[in-house]
């Protein structure tokens, strides 16, 4: 799927089951790909414990997250599903996300070498309360090469 196709695609969709799926497959072609089951699940997941709503901000942090990750499972020596990626992806790069599905406190200590190599991105300023702020860029164009046929 060349970039264009790709972007007029997924460009501003909220994350639902249907389109999560056709994005990971693309996205993560090698890894193992994940039951609807599971993809459900995580919609949740990212539903009560982030703001991210749309794919575009899904592939940001992916984009921003993508060396720190790589090292980690390097280390771990374990490769991820296609959602246990973005699952682990979202831990490394959003404290509150990991803290609010409860796995703040197992994590912190071994995650910090990795949240080194997470790209900065800048944060949106929100109306919400203090609690409810997220990470999320606005501003850092996605970088659809990866998605070039």
């Amino acid at each position: 799927m060349g970039v264009e196709t790709y972007k007029h695609k997924f460009e501003n969709q909220r994350v639902e089951v249907l389109n999560l799926q056709d994005y990971l497959k693309l996205k993560f072609p090698d890894r193992e790909q994940d039951e609807r089951e599971h993809i459900s699940n995580f919609i949740r997941e990212l539903n009560l414990y982030s703001k991210y709503r749309t794919l575009d901000e899904i592939e940001r942090m992916v984009q921003a997250t993508w060396d720190a990750f790589l090292n980690l499972e390097r280390d771990i020596s374990m490769k991820h599903t296609a959602i246990g990626t973005i699952r682990t992806i979202l831990d490394l790069f959003d404290d509150d996300f990991r803290r609010d599905r409860g796995y703040f406190d197992q994590h912190v200590e071994s995650y910090a070498q990795y949240r080194a190599l997470i790209k900065e991105t800048p944060v949106e300023e929100t109306s919400k309360p203090a609690n409810l702020r997220r990470r999320r860029s606005e501003l850092n164009p996605i970088d659809y090469s990866d998605f070039e046929s």
